[in-house]
């Protein structure tokens, strides 16, 4: 799948400050990790569409655990040293202030759980906006962290991540300067080019971890990653 303008700008700042170390194959595999995790959000929060009411929030819940698990990944890939809690706490700084700081996503998690109401259609519409909105979460939440890195990391490979009010305001800086309706758009557009070159059609036949966003082979009931029980 090619790179995406507004993500490949995201990474381009990055090569930059980090002297232009990460070669083409690096760039190919970060916009690679963002899909896959995207795609496993994807199907995820399509699962979890068609409870009654609760749908939208189990979504958004279900999310979570790809942001972090993005987040690892693309740290492992820039070679850039974060515990799993760091990371943890980075992508629920940056979902929880995405979600409040822009009412569409909101309003799409509060639809969907409305018309999942519906009967038998309800169930089948809202688990389609969940998995456009669990692409384009993780979508979006991958490219903030691209640009949040950017300020954060030095070249030798590690990266300062200070106070939680500080890191907070640095989001909130990244969000306001970045135009996040053409972000939101963006990945729009990638979800339906996952749809047509067959991976989320793939994809759908697979589990996912909800807590590390890991495929779960058939036949298991808790992660071999991370021991999650799946449902």
């Amino acid at each position: 799948m090619k790179i995406a303008p507004l993500l490949a700008a995201a990474i381009d700042e990055l090569n930059i400050v980090m002297r232009k170390s990460l070669g083409g194959t690096k760039l190919e595999s970060i916009s690679s990790t963002i899909n896959y995790y995207a795609i496993g959000s994807a199907v995820a929060s399509m699962g979890v569409g068609i409870i009654p009411g609760a749908g939208g929030l189990a979504a958004a819940l279900a999310q979570t655990g790809f942001i972090w698990a993005t987040y690892v990944k693309i740290n492992k890939e820039l070679g850039i040293s974060m515990s799993k809690e760091t990371a943890k706490f980075l992508g629920g700084a940056v979902a929880t202030n995405l979600i409040t700081g822009y009412g569409a996503l909101m309003v799409g998690y509060v639809m969907s759980g409305l018309v999942s109401f519906i009967p038998i259609i309800g169930s089948f519409v809202a688990s389609a906006a969940n998995a456009a909105l669990g692409y384009v979460m993780i979508y979006s939440c991958a490219v903030i962290y691209l640009k949040l890195i950017t300020k954060m990391v030095k070249v030798s490979g590690t990266m300062e991540v200070k106070d939680k009010e500080t890191i907070e305001k640095s989001i909130r800086e990244i969000m306001s300067a970045e135009d996040m309706k053409s972000l939101f758009k963006e990945g729009g557009k990638q979800f339906k080019a996952a749809h047509k070159d067959g991976s989320f059609a793939a994809a759908k036949s697979k589990k996912f971890c909800t807590e590390c966003g890991e495929e779960v082979p058939d036949g298991m009931d808790t992660c071999p990653s991370c021991g999650h029980k799946i449902n």
